[in-house]
């Protein structure tokens, strides 16, 4: 039997024990500064829940190997989202190149259901992104943002309102079934 360890402060550096199938994958969270990162069930911190959560949404939606390459960044933020949203993921419009990087922005006012409701359908985005479902591009000679979807030329993302984009769809279907996967694990 292994030795027990005691406990590390808040202001230690935290390792938290590698899982199996994430010794590539990168998530950094960050919470609002002088915010009280305490969820009051359990004493269990919200950064330590979005990270595994986070790497629990990677693996049911991808391979390990593709969850392994990537670096996502999580930002709980008060004031960055439009009024109404919930939560964003941002990454380059690079078309069919092989991307890595995502930023989801979470709002910091939501209940953490809801904040883990909302990571689950961002992390959808992301899977739809990393398996190339999902391509956005900029083209040169109109200069607005075009999408395609599962290969397909689907136009320009703004004449497409946001109820009827096929990826948002997609995400508002599975979102729910992901989040309570999570919880229920």
């Amino acid at each position: 039997m292994g030795r027990l360890l005691p406990l590390a402060s808040r202001t230690d550096e935290i390792a938290i024990k590698p899982q199996k199938g994430f010794k590539k994958m990168k998530v950094n969270i960050s919470m609002p500064r002088n915010c009280k990162n305490n969820v009051s069930t359990g004493g269990v911190y919200l950064d330590e829940i979005l990270e595994k959560a986070v790497k629990f949404y990677a693996t049911d939606l991808m391979s390990t190997r593709m969850s392994n390459t990537l670096k996502i960044r999580v930002h709980v933020r008060k004031t960055v989202l439009k009024k109404g949203t919930l939560g964003q993921v941002i990454n380059n419009c690079k078309g069919s190149i092989k991307q890595n990087e995502y930023l989801i922005t979470l709002d910091y006012k939501a209940f953490t259901a809801d904040m883990l409701r909302t990571l689950a359908h961002e992390m959808i985005h992301v899977a739809q992104i990393a398996t190339k479902k999902l391509q956005y591009r900029y083209w040169k000679s109109d200069r607005k943002l075009h999408f395609r979807w599962k290969g397909e030329e689907m136009g320009v993302l703004a004449n497409f309102p946001y109820k009827n984009q096929p990826h948002e769809i997609e995400a508002k279907e599975n979102q729910e079934g992901l989040f309570k996967r999570f919880y229920l694990k």
